[in-house]
């Protein structure tokens, strides 16, 4: 996945090469677990870790289809033929 987030990145990201270079994608990467690890581990430990397990995937796979069709029905990313 981190390679995949990686190429997407570079697509989207192409004309800001500054950006890239600065390391603004690793940042943007490893903010949001820095930020919600704390509270995340309250959680695991409170709560059944299968439900939150499983919820955390439902949710995760909800946003990767939702970020997948709104950039392919806005332009911003389409698909290359397989010919």
């Amino acid at each position: 996945m981190d390679a995949a987030n990686g190429g997407i990145l570079d697509d989207l990201c192409a004309t800001h090469i500054g950006f890239m270079l600065g390391g603004g994608d690793v940042f943007a990467v490893q903010f949001p677990s820095f930020l919600f690890s704390l509270f995340g581990g309250i959680v695991a430990d409170r709560y059944n870790r299968f439900k939150v397990l499983l919820i955390t995937q439902v949710i995760s796979m909800v946003q990767a289809v939702s970020l997948t069709c709104w950039f392919l029905f806005t332009g911003i990313l389409y698909l290359k033929s397989c010919h």
